[in-house]
């Protein structure tokens, strides 16, 4: 178990340093619209559509208020929800973690430092607290058998779910319904020989084939 785990942990090292160009040096970020989600286990994918989806002035907009706890905040998804929302716009989760304590000895032994939001001096490879989505990931994949899981998953297919989910809660709390903002109609011709008809159907989703002969890294990723 051991073995195979370290020839895991070495095949997901090289594929991560491939994706993040290992070599460069990159500069942090920290503060508001920095904030990064915290993987549990493989579940990367709930982080990519929360940080899509709070890149959205609409989303920013609505639900980007600090959430008022009560006993039964834990399972209420729009406050989870809205608790996601806060964090990721605020910026109070995107501080340097070693900002506090930053002494000159310490400074003196990084070849590079840079300043967080509020002017301190850190280190350029510090690294910012972060959030959990651990308790959001709980009630929005009640049920789910596949998004109940630490594994990875299909990013897309979570979203759809997600929209599915606060279309429901919207409709049951008599609420603005959030996952409207993504739909758009599409109208679908059928010919039959000289027969015609059209069809409009209401989608959240548009898949865009890609042609191999498109790729300019092409040798990278088959690589």
């Amino acid at each position: 178990m051991a073995e195979m785990e370290l020839e895991m942990n070495k095949k997901v090292g090289s594929e991560y340093a491939a994706i993040i160009e290992s070599g460069q040096e990159l500069e942090p970020l920290f503060g508001a619209f920095h904030t990064g989600i915290k993987n549990l286990g493989n579940t990367c994918y709930i982080g990519s559509i929360l940080q899509s989806l709070f890149s959205l002035p609409y989303f920013r907009e609505k639900f980007q208020q600090p959430a008022e706890y009560d006993a039964n905040c834990h399972e209420n998804f729009w406050k989870q929800f809205q608790r996601v929302g806060h964090a990721l716009c605020s910026g109070d989760y995107a501080q340097p973690i070693i900002a506090k304590g930053w002494t000159l000895y310490a400074e003196l032994c990084w070849k590079k430092s840079i300043s967080d939001s509020s002017g301190n001096s850190v280190p350029q490879g510090a690294e910012q607290e972060g959030i959990s989505p651990g308790l959001f990931k709980s009630i929005v994949s009640k049920g789910h058998a596949d998004f109940q899981t630490n594994q990875q998953q299909d990013a897309v297919e979570f979203l759809l779910h997600l929209l599915d989910v606060i279309k429901k809660e919207a409709k049951k709390g008599n609420r603005e319904d959030a996952s409207s903002s993504f739909a758009f109609e599409i109208e679908e011709r059928v010919q039959f020989g000289n027969s015609v008809q059209y069809k409009n159907n209401i989608e959240l989703m548009l898949g865009l084939p890609v042609d191999e002969t498109d790729i300019q890294n092409l040798a990278e990723v088959k690589g």
